[in-house]
């Protein structure tokens, strides 16, 4: 009978060994399975925190202590440095979203006032999103006109959509101090909004203009070189996820050269125009895309989009800045339209946006791209807005600072649009 209890016993004391055992392996990899997780959302709300650069504003303003100050060339990177904090603290803290009509919207943006307009529409739960890592609100509301404003004592968030012509008002919790301060540090004012004064009918009222010419960069362009047989870097491939081993090499015949791996091809014109395609699901994968769902998912998408081009202007040693400039979503895709900034001004290349993009089921499955190095070469000043108005038909213009690329030159302008970027 003794022995018999021992036995038991020592069954007993294996089965409680291999059961804790169990579960200490369990654990394990729950532990490490929540670590990888909560590894992946750290990464992907520090992206999202740190990629206001995703979209910028492609004009801004102060409404300060002697009137509105609108910054031109240079100025424009340096001023979006200093409100970028105060901007991304006020989207931060919105919660709630009020419709308003056209004369309230433009009755609050006189005074102290931080004003930023974009090339586009860009729906409201990206941009806040990527300024500040929230999401929350709908994606009814678009904003291509914003400005943060003095509301007795508190900072509101004021806000349109031209292309509806849609008008929002939020509260938000930015420190009024910081805000105040910086508006009242520029004590000069060389623009207007086009609705204070006659003769600027054709621009909508909460356009800001010069009110005399204004100086902006021209650029010399260089476009990337590649070895002296043609073959592009091992970098530049990987960027692209292409081992350089395994890819087989073509030419055309207009010299172009061409890169082949399984389902993808990639292909580098002497121009420095770089596309790259893939079927059968083996494109650039997303990291953490499967994770999210809706407009998350959509917001990440199109800042993973902006790391990828980021990664590949670095590798072929023609770094830029870009920004998005359309969003667009059909049948499963979605196409996010990129254009590149220097010195705060937009560049449009010979053939339209800098990259386009589509994102497919979680990877990146077509990208267009033009590379290219630009340094300022001279300035130039742009027609007086006075002047440059009478070359504008109808009315509901907004105005914008282009740089057009002209073979080897980027050369500023005046562009307008009517009901919509383009």
């Amino acid at each position: 009978m003794r022995e018999k209890l021992k036995s038991l016993l020592l069954v007993a004391l294996c089965i409680s060994t291999v059961v804790l055992l169990m579960v200490n392996l369990s654990l394990g990899i729950e532990d490490e399975q929540l670590s990888t997780s909560l590894g992946f959302y750290e990464s992907y709300n520090a992206d999202a925190q740190t990629s206001g650069s995703t979209v910028r504003p492609a004009k801004i303003a102060v409404g300060g202590a002697g009137g509105l100050y609108l910054a031109s060339g240079g100025e424009a990177s340096a001023m979006w440095s200093s409100v970028s904090p105060i901007l991304s603290e006020a989207l931060g803290s919105v919660t709630k979203i009020t419709a308003i009509d056209r004369e309230e919207f433009l009755a609050r943006l006189n005074g102290y006032s931080i004003y930023t307009g974009f090339t586009f529409s860009v729906p409201f739960h990206m941009l806040q999103f990527w300024w500040t890592g929230e999401q929350g609100l709908s994606s009814v509301q678009a904003a291509s006109n914003m400005a943060l404003v003095e509301d007795d004592g508190r900072v509101s968030l004021v806000f349109c959509d031209s292309d509806k012509g849609e008008y929002y008002s939020a509260d938000t919790a930015a420190g009024y101090d910081r805000f105040v301060e910086f508006c009242m540090s520029y004590s000069e004012s060389n623009a207007f909004f086009a609705g204070q004064r006659d003769g600027y009918q054709m621009f909508v009222p909460y356009e800001p203009v010069w009110a005399e010419g204004a100086w902006f960069h021209v650029y010399s362009v260089s476009l990337p070189e590649y070895s002296e047989d043609g073959s592009v870097d091992e970098k530049l491939l990987s960027a692209f996820g292409f081992n350089p081993f395994l890819a087989e090499t073509y030419f055309t015949t207009n010299g172009d050269i061409v890169y082949v791996e399984g389902y993808k091809a990639l292909s580098f014109s002497s121009e420095g125009r770089v596309i790259y395609s893939s079927n059968g699901g083996s494109g650039i994968p997303i990291e953490g895309y499967s994770m999210l769902s809706g407009k998350a998912a959509e917001a990440h998408a199109v800042t993973a989009a902006a790391n990828v081009l980021t990664r590949i202007c670095s590798a072929a040693s023609c770094p830029a800045e870009l920004s998005v400039a359309g969003i667009d979503e059909n049948n499963g895709k979605t196409v996010i339209v990129f254009e590149r900034i220097e010195d705060g001004v937009m560049v449009t290349e010979s053939d339209g946006y800098t990259a386009v993009v589509t994102v497919e089921n979680g990877s990146i499955t077509a990208i267009r791209l033009q590379l290219g190095s630009m340094s300022k070469l001279s300035e130039s000043m742009l027609l007086p807005l006075d002047l440059a108005s009478a070359l504008i038909d109808g009315s509901g213009n907004e105005l914008f600072v282009r740089c057009r690329v002209d073979g080897d030159t980027a050369v500023p302008e005046l562009c307008w649009r009517r009901g919509g970027v383009r």
